[in-house]
């Protein structure tokens, strides 16, 4: 069902009703941490959030990576990599490369939820942390503590998101995070009201869940200075 504007719904109340509303929307955005933001954007609701990050291989083993398309086996690997790299859809090898998913493929063996997965070796240099989903004629190069898994059904790739949740907190390196993040990527995994935040590491993604707990938050849209980072 669309949703109504903010100031939509106060202009269009009764007036009897016009004073409690808006005190009440006032109210939810302060509550969720940054009044003025919030109530200029367009609400999406409550997201049950979660987190993902570049897995790395610790062992080698006996279980085939391949490439796109199955022409070449990428590396063996062991069987404890290979479910955390189809789950995590981004990983790096011992020996440095940095693989992410290419698409799903016949020739591989079963991964996380069983789906079979080919991969393709990154340019480090583009994607340093890994390639998300395309948009248009590129695809999102995944920035940790920026970019955002979404189902594209609900959340349009490329969307600037306000989690006010996220405004003011602290992230593993120190850094005071503005609640600002892109719609970058997708998940096999992520379905509906969920999104899935790019932590960059195992350790960060620990880190994260561990120290602030938030396991789900409201996303704004349409809030002009995460629209403004996001193109710039």
């Amino acid at each position: 069902m669309e949703e109504v504007p903010r100031l939509a719904q106060v202009r269009t109340a009764r007036p009897a009703l016009r004073w409690a509303l808006a005190v009440s929307l006032a109210l939810t955005a302060l509550w969720a941490g940054d009044g003025s933001a919030a109530a200029e954007g367009l609400s999406l609701g409550r997201f049950r959030l979660t987190y993902y990050y570049v897995a790395q291989e610790d062992h080698i083993g006996p279980w085939p990576l391949h490439g796109k398309g199955c022409r070449e086996v990428l590396a063996y690997t062991s069987g404890a990599f290979l479910l955390e790299l189809s789950r995590e859809g981004t990983g790096r090898l011992r020996d440095g490369r940095l693989l992410n998913f290419a698409e799903r493929c016949g020739c591989a063996q079963p991964g996380h939820g069983g789906e079979r997965l080919c991969y393709e070796v990154l340019n480090p240099t583009e994607y340093p942390w890994g390639k998300g989903a395309r948009l248009g004629t590129r695809h999102h190069a995944l920035r940790p503590l920026r970019s955002l898994a979404v189902d594209p059904a609900v959340v349009p790739l490329g969307t600037a998101l306000y989690l006010p949740a996220w405004r003011g907190r602290r992230g593993p390196d120190g850094r005071l995070l503005d609640g600002c993040f892109t719609a970058a990527d997708s998940g096999l995994m992520v379905r509906g009201r969920s999104l899935d935040l790019f932590a960059g590491s195992r350790q960060w993604a620990g880190w994260l869940q561990r120290t602030h707990r938030i396991s789900s938050v409201v996303a704004y849209r349409d809030v002009s200075r995460c629209r403004a980072r996001r193109e710039g």
